[in-house]
């Protein structure tokens, strides 16, 4: 139950995709400053390239944080269904201890 939420690959990936378009931000501006059009739009058609992948890595990111969303909600689901006297105390215990922590102040 300890797995990342987003594994070091796509972490990597991700950044190494947002330094990219970064970079070729910074050199299409200066592209754009120095040369003619046609450097330009090469270097815009790369860039919104680039921008495409970034939408579909985040994307495919989502979507795995999405589904620990959903496996943590059945878990807990589960513990409070196998175990509900176990969690009406824990919460019980819980809620004395905010109240005693609260009441100190």
């Amino acid at each position: 139950m300890n797995t990342p939420v987003i594994d070091p690959v796509m972490h990597s990936r991700l950044a190494q995709r947002l330094s990219s378009m970064i970079s070729e931000a910074d050199r299409m501006l200066h592209d754009a400053s120095v040369k003619g059009n046609q450097e330009y739009d090469a270097a815009r058609d790369r860039l919104l390239e680039q921008i495409q992948q970034a939408r579909h890595d985040l994307s495919q990111a989502e979507g795995k944080l999405l589904e620990k969303a959903r496996e943590a909600a059945r878990s807990g689901d589960r513990v409070v269904r196998e175990h509900p006297y176990a969690v009406v105390g824990a919460v019980a215990g819980l809620a004395v201890l905010v109240g005693w922590l609260w009441g100190r102040k």
